[in-house]
């Protein structure tokens, strides 16, 4: 019973093992040929490289994340026909035509959200999902793919 615990309680730290030293004795060959490929196409890897650049910067230096909501209250603005308070219509109307366009399910939702899956299956799988969509953007960087991207829509 002991020697069937001992084993069990080792094989976490046996598998990372592998998964590190598999890992390490690709390295050199896999950063050779992402070398070889990036090479072959400059114009392609420079591109996904200043997508990359532009990308960190914005999530570094945006503003989005301190919103703060007005003191005003919007619906002073509208009649209570559209559902505010204003007690009368303004004056004038000026129309405006908004054009929405929706695109369907993407990859990143397919990793990042839930959707419809069940919580547990989502999160059980979201660190295979997370490797799969890393390993993805980066066959699309070695090869060369500047318009395809699995974060960027």
């Amino acid at each position: 019973m002991a020697s069937i615990l001992g084993t069990l309680t080792s094989l976490p730290a046996y598998t990372l093992f592998h998964i590190s030293w598999l890992l390490h004795s690709l390295r050199r060959p896999l950063i050779l040929v992402s070398l070889l490929c990036l090479l072959s196409n400059p114009s392609a890897a420079i591109a996904k490289c200043k997508l990359f650049y532009t990308t960190f910067l914005y999530l570094a230096f945006c503003q989005d994340k301190k919103f703060t909501i007005p003191k005003e209250d919007a619906s002073q603005h509208f009649s209570s026909e559209f559902g505010g308070t204003a007690s009368s219509a303004p004056s004038s109307f000026k129309t405006k035509k908004v054009i929405v366009i929706r695109h369907g399910e993407s990859t990143w939702n397919d990793t990042f959200n839930p959707g419809g899956r069940n919580i547990a299956l989502f999160i059980l799988f979201y660190i295979p999902n997370m490797i799969k969509a890393i390993l993805t953007e980066a066959y699309f960087f070695v090869s060369g793919k500047e318009s395809e991207s699995w974060f960027f829509d």
